[in-house]
């Protein structure tokens, strides 16, 4: 009986390593797909780069009169 209840703990033990492991593989991938999709126009565009999320490089801030706080005295 000791016996079966072992090889019990292990069967089950193995199975939740590889349910861990399918996870963390499934994880990695999704990153790594955002991260793609993220980087399309820097990576596949000639002379991409990302858009600035800076305050003053933004039309309609501009538009608007509102500046960086950085700048404003």
């Amino acid at each position: 009986m000791a016996r079966n209840l072992g090889e019990l703990s292990y069967i089950c033990t193995a199975n939740r390593w590889i349910s861990t492991m399918k996870l963390l593989f499934l994880t990695i991938f999704l990153l790594l797909i955002a991260v793609i999709l993220l980087g399309v126009k820097v990576l596949f565009v000639k002379g991409g780069k990302f858009p600035s999320g800076h305050v003053a490089s933004n039309p309609e801030m501009k538009r608007r009169d509102i500046g960086c706080a950085k700048n404003m005295k």
